[in-house]
């Protein structure tokens, strides 16, 4: 006998008239059918059916065959459970070295400060204990992060404790001004991935952001990493406003040097905020006017809001202090300290049953935010839930971007 139909944890739909949008949490995949089918599959879960048992009730080949094909569609996109019951876990944890940077971004999302600044953080032997917690939860992936974590004088005694006692995945994101001939070798032996901001395409725009002389820094060190063999690295540049004429140039850039392209949304957030002028035009308006073409592009390259904050993702900062995510590092969210538990399975218990599910999170979530829980486009209208907090208490923002956005994507998903 085959197992019940049931929509996964990560389904999410939207209605309009007689359409709906299913679409997944997790992945951001979608797809637009008629309300008509989806009830079928709603009643057939309502009445604890399979899906061969749900067929049988269908009297008309050609809907029973159009509602099968639909069935084995939902399960690939994980929107039907398959019950192969599979907690969900944590597969990647960012740990922020420092809050200190030998650069001084003028978007920097956590405002680091300049080197010779100085906070409490974690020490080399606490860092140890941490690596070693998060080994025996079995976390996939560890990102180092900062900051810049190569400013820190025991870096590399970090990175070889956790090469030594980690089985996971390493990656490394920096800014790779501190990378040479004389560490690069030891770099590449311990680490899988090397995730690069450059945020330019040549010396001028690069330097406008990050400072003058660094976009060269930075290509030399993805040569010397690339003579040695090292491919996995992928370079990010901060799209804005003032900068959008420079993508096809950066996607270019990345095909030449052979890196993978990243391309990233300012958020006016940490520094970020003190220059958003530099990054956002003031009262702008989205052109409205989408050719048919571009509809079509639109629509193949769209996806929902993806939000992995406390299920799939933490972020360990500087000081031991645990976050959904590393654009959620704030009081309001704070999760628990890393060094106050004894293991990341019981906190990570408690933290889904108390808080996660709470209203912290929830309440930013676009399908529960008050504001957008009603509207039928709420979850393409935002890339991450950070924007959603930081927006709550600017009315005419929030009001004004609503506007703007909605029209363009009610074009987009409803061809209105």
């Amino acid at each position: 006998m085959g197992i019940c139909l049931k929509f996964s944890e990560n389904y999410r739909k939207l209605e309009r008239g007689n359409r709906v949008i299913l679409t997944n949490r997790d992945s951001g995949e979608w797809i637009k059918i008629s309300k008509e089918c989806i009830s079928i599959i709603e009643r057939g879960i309502y009445n604890k059916l399979n899906s061969e048992e749900l067929l049988k009730c269908i009297e008309d080949r050609e809907d029973r065959v159009y509602i099968d094909n639909l069935i084995r569609i939902l399960y690939k996109m994980k929107l039907l459970d398959n019950n192969l019951n599979i907690d969900e876990k944590v597969d990647t944890i960012y740990i922020n070295l420092t809050n200190q940077c030998n650069l001084k971004c003028k978007h920097c999302c956590v405002d680091a400060d300049f080197i010779s600044e100085y906070k409490r953080i974690l020490s080399f032997e606490e860092l140890k204990k941490v690596i070693d917690k998060i080994e025996v939860y079995g976390i996939p992936k560890l990102v180092f992060s900062g900051g810049e974590p190569m400013v820190r004088s025991d870096f590399w005694e970090i990175l070889d404790y956790t090469r030594k006692n980690y089985k996971g995945k390493i990656d490394i994101a920096t800014n790779a001004t501190l990378i040479n001939e004389a560490n690069v070798d030891r770099l590449i032996a311990n680490v899988n991935r090397l995730d690069i901001s450059i945020d330019g395409i040549d010396e001028d725009s690069c330097s406008e952001i990050r400072g003058k002389g660094v976009f060269n820094k930075v290509i030399r060190s993805i040569n010397l990493l690339k003579e040695r063999g090292f491919d996995e690295i992928y370079l990010s540049m901060v799209i804005s406003d003032y900068n959008k004429e420079l993508k096809k140039g950066f996607l270019e850039l990345n095909k030449e040097l052979g890196t993978q392209a990243v391309i990233r949304i300012f958020a006016p957030v940490g520094r970020g905020l003190k220059n958003s002028d530099k990054f956002i035009k003031i009262n702008k308006e989205i052109d409205n006017n989408i050719e048919i073409d571009d509809l079509s592009d639109a629509r193949m390259n769209l996806r929902s809001i993806r939000c992995g904050a406390g299920v799939s993702d933490l972020a360990i900062n500087y000081d031991g202090w645990v976050y959904p995510c590393g654009n959620l590092i704030s009081e309001k969210f704070k999760l628990f300290n890393i060094l106050e538990i004894t293991t990341l399975e019981d906190a990570m218990k408690r933290t889904r049953d108390e808080y996660l599910i709470g209203n912290s999170l929830r309440s930013i979530q676009p399908d529960h935010y008050e504001k957008c829980k009603e509207c039928d486009v709420n979850l393409f209208c935002w890339s991450c839930v950070e924007e959603i907090a930081r927006l709550q208490n600017n009315e005419r923002e929030f009001k004004e971007r609503c506007i703007n956005h909605k029209k363009v994507l009610e074009k987009i998903l409803w061809d209105e």
